[in-house]
């Protein structure tokens, strides 16, 4: 059975706040993004996070104080990514990824962050 949308991204929320999930983010974005040449034959993009489900988790991390300290075990940073993987396909099945704009969902969560700290918006270029 196919979970709700939301009660899957409220676990991947709650996963993204774990302690030293940063990690696993920059571990992802290494792995996802950066491709030998001489292995391009064995690329298998659909077990790749895209750039848009990389931006929804950078999102969800910013939304509160990104926690630095690291896993007690580095098997958890192992489980917390796997963890992530599986609840991305999850979301993925939910249709909460591909039905919905990614680049909204985005700057909604980080108007959201601002809006929380006081910040305003605005439309010019910062000089």
């Amino acid at each position: 059975m196919v979970r709700k949308t939301e009660i899957v991204i409220k676990d991947l929320k709650s996963l993204i706040s774990s302690k030293g999930y940063i990690y696993i983010r920059c571990m992802i974005i290494f792995e996802d993004f950066h491709i030998n040449p001489e292995k391009i034959q064995e690329l298998n993009l659909i077990k790749r996070l895209s750039h848009k489900e990389v931006s929804l988790l950078l999102g969800f991390l910013i939304q509160n104080q990104i926690n630095f300290t690291p896993p007690d075990l580095w098997q958890d940073l192992i489980q917390m990514k796997q963890k992530t993987y599986e609840l991305m396909e999850e979301l993925v099945e939910t249709k909460g990824v591909r039905s919905c704009n990614i680049t909204k969902l985005v700057e909604v969560t980080l108007s959201n962050r601002n809006r929380n700290r006081g910040v305003r918006r605005t439309n010019s270029i910062i000089r």
